[in-house]
């Protein structure tokens, strides 16, 4: 995954909204997700765990479809800016949806191990143990981090 650096420090953004999109598997909710549905609690999160600038959960949102874990079926309906983002207001008011590319969809669905093992892999890149459970509690992710 691209990770975005700002004054030389790294930026979790992406690694807050796939734990976000992991616990929406793990509570059996659908693949795809709107913007408007998931930005609040993006920005809040990002707002707790992120960097102290104000939150933009559009830059996540959009950016990430340029992996191959996430898509963004509309994608090429989405007016862009010059430097590549999309308008936190055009995706709220189209309803652009989001979510995990269909294989990744189905493998984290099948196997819970692999979901908690992903979101293990994500906290330990992008945070420090002491705050894991902060982490996980903020995204609502039922994980128990002692045992892992």
């Amino acid at each position: 995954m691209n990770t975005w650096y700002a004054d030389g420090r790294r930026e979790p953004q992406k690694p807050l909204l796939l734990l976000l999109a992991l616990a929406r598997v793990q509570a059996g909710k659908p693949r795809l997700m709107a913007f408007d549905e998931i930005e609040e609690k993006l920005q809040q999160v990002i707002e707790d765990f992120g960097p102290n600038r104000p939150p933009h959960p559009e830059y996540p949102f959009w950016h990430l479809h340029s992996e191959k874990i996430w898509e963004i079926p509309q994608s090429h309906t989405v007016p862009t800016t010059k430097s590549g983002s999309a308008s936190r207001k055009y995706l709220r008011d189209h309803k652009i949806q989001g979510g995990f590319s269909m294989e990744a969809f189905d493998l984290l669905t099948a196997d819970p191990e692999l979901l908690e093992q992903a979101a293990m892999i994500l906290l330990d890149d992008n945070y420090p143990s002491s705050i894991h459970q902060d982490v996980l509690d903020g995204v609502g992710l039922e994980i128990d981090v002692t045992s892992t």
